[in-house]
């Protein structure tokens, strides 16, 4: 941001988008990146800010001529995928980012329950089996990030519950630094005052960019029909805040339908692709071809 004058030319045009709508924020994407002082520890200010860090990559990379061919989004970052695949504008990314964040903290349980997440090295199936089992209503699986690692999200006391399960069987688990419990019953109370304001800042999707395709890790599928198009003034992005993150599902259906892949870049604030994810797609594009195709996180 000091050294680029594009950088700070994409941030300030996202702070005009911001600064238009008639609830914008108090504060500046830029001050908030580069001062000490910041709040990005805030969910209203860390999911515009994580956006606003995409945006501004996914525009170098393509004024360096790097090009993606088929992008896939893990929760939050399916909004940059979205604009990577050129079915949003960068003006809308950054106001789908605000409200998301805005709206998190009507974020609970049944009788204002408390919210917690954790990452936990089994499969998607096991999660499952489990949460039936011991947790109905009080546990999900937020998101299935390889074969062999998910997040689960829910009760603050059923992941305690939950916790000691795991550690019981020495199974790697690790509470995150969160008190939000996103992809789970907790997020459904923000789903309206969200959608609400999504409309009233109209939001206009268009088709996908020649040359780039959307696998959607709440669908598992390519983000082509009317329908799906239709869904990014809204719909579709209650579901990316409530419903399960498909991401290793979604990037094993994107490696069979347009790799192999030779390179896959992770676009992001900080690394998040770590352990079994990273190796997930390793072994899905070992056998690659010699032509680039681009993952986008």
């Amino acid at each position: 941001i000091r050294s680029s004058p594009m950088a700070r030319e994409t941030l300030r045009a996202l702070q005009v988008s911001l600064d238009e709508l008639p609830d914008g924020p108090n504060w500046t994407i830029e001050a908030q990146l580069i001062e000490e002082s910041s709040r990005i520890q805030e969910a209203a200010l860390s999911q515009p800010l994580c956006t606003a860090v995409q945006v501004m990559l996914i525009d170098l990379l393509r004024a360096a001529r790097v090009s993606f061919h088929t992008v896939v989004g893990h929760s939050s970052g399916e909004i940059a995928a979205a604009y990577a695949a050129g079915m949003i504008s960068a003006r809308d990314a950054i106001r789908i980012a605000y409200y998301r964040g805005l709206y998190a903290k009507f974020a609970r349980g049944q009788n204002c329950a408390k919210g917690a997440m954790m990452a936990v090295g089994i499969s998607f199936d096991e999660a499952q089996d489990l949460i039936a089992a011991k947790f109905p209503g009080r546990i999900a699986v937020a998101a299935s990030n390889a074969p062999q690692s998910v997040t689960l999200s829910g009760d603050e006391d059923a992941i305690a519950e939950a916790k000691a399960i795991f550690e019981q069987k020495e199974t790697f688990c690790r509470l995150l630094k969160v008190d939000t419990a996103y992809h789970s019953h907790h997020m459904l109370p923000c789903l309206d005052p969200y959608l609400a304001a999504l409309r009233a800042a109209n939001i206009r999707p268009s088709k996908p960019a020649d040359g780039c395709v959307w696998v959607s890790s709440v669908h598992e599928r390519e983000m082509v029909a009317d329908e799906d198009i239709e869904s990014l003034r809204a719909d579709y992005w209650g579901d990316n805040m409530a419903q399960t993150v498909r991401f290793s599902q979604a990037v094993q259906k994107a490696t069979r339908l347009h790799g192999p892949f030779v390179v896959g870049l992770e676009v992001g604030p900080h690394p998040a692709l770590k352990g079994p994810a990273t190796q997930t797609i390793k072994e899905e594009t070992d056998q690659a071809i010699p032509y680039t195709g681009t993952l986008a996180r």
